[in-house]
């Protein structure tokens, strides 16, 4: 139960009798909905002679409940404050349903979140890099027509241009302060175009950042403009075979950690 790396089972509830799941999620009605740091509640579940760990179903029977609450995102490590709420809960809920309850010492899940928050900071790798014109400027209407021609259409919100792969987003395409769909575009000149990839948040198999390479090349060629990094220095095969050598540590060490790049965990806790 609770398997995922990015959260710690904190909290076991064990009972004499099997408690049904409509009786639990009601007595969970009143937790927090969209909590900073996600909890989440799995029972133990005896089907055809086999047990298994599931979602609470309201209509299944279950011997055993473990709650656990997602130790660190982007906003760090979970607070001592955040973490004794969410087992004062758990607890009150024991009480409730007259179970047998199982906590951990605070301080060792803090430290635990500590340690996996050190681990998110050093993967926590954006890329990214720029095309400029080689003359003054771009329309609008262009540039757009380009990005889309090229597997980049808009974003709802107007604000990207999104490059997704088998329904995995691999790359955003900015136009920096340019929202396309409630600014007045016949007056907007662009004179940049960044390109970024979140490490993390994209499977290595699908081998993004080249793929954005890729495409930027293509773009910059076709609106006459040059691909260049971060130090405005054009940006090469050479210098994105660097680069990709220099992530191989990342994806070694997320790898070691079991928190694959692009799977639910990682996006949970990039996020």
């Amino acid at each position: 139960a609770a398997s995922d790396v990015y959260k710690r089972q904190v909290v076991a509830l064990k009972f004499v009798l099997l408690i049904k799941g409509a009786e639990v999620i009601e007595k969970m009605a009143h937790w927090p909905i969209n909590p900073q740091y996600r909890m989440a509640c799995e029972g133990l579940f005896e089907l055809d002679e086999k047990l298994a760990w599931e979602n609470i179903d309201p209509e299944h029977y279950y011997r055993e409940l473990h709650f656990s609450m997602q130790l660190a995102n982007r906003r760090g490590p979970v607070s001592k404050e955040d973490l004794a709420e969410f087992l004062g809960l758990a607890a009150q809920l024991a009480g409730e349903v007259d179970a047998e309850i199982d906590l951990p010492p605070i301080q060792n899940v803090l430290t635990d979140a500590q340690d996996l928050d050190d681990f998110a900071v050093q993967c926590d790798i954006q890329l990214s890099f720029s095309i400029v014109p080689n003359m003054i400027s771009w329309s609008t209407k262009e540039v757009e027509a380009v990005l889309v021609k090229n597997g980049c259409p808009l974003s709802r919100d107007g604000l990207s241009f999104n490059h997704f792969s088998q329904n995995q987003l691999l790359f955003k395409v900015q136009i920096p302060s340019l929202n396309f769909l409630t600014d007045d575009l016949q007056t907007q000149r662009i004179k940049s175009i960044i390109f970024a990839l979140e490490v993390p948040m994209v499977a290595e198999d699908y081998d993004a950042f080249t793929k954005m390479y890729e495409i930027s090349s293509a773009i910059a060629s076709e609106l006459d403009g040059r691909v260049l990094d971060d130090n405005g220095q054009v940006l090469d095969v050479g210098s994105v075979a660097m680069i990709k050598a220099q992530l191989e540590p990342i994806y070694a060490l997320m790898q070691e950690r079991q928190i694959l790049p692009g799977s639910a965990t990682a996006l949970r806790l990039f996020s």
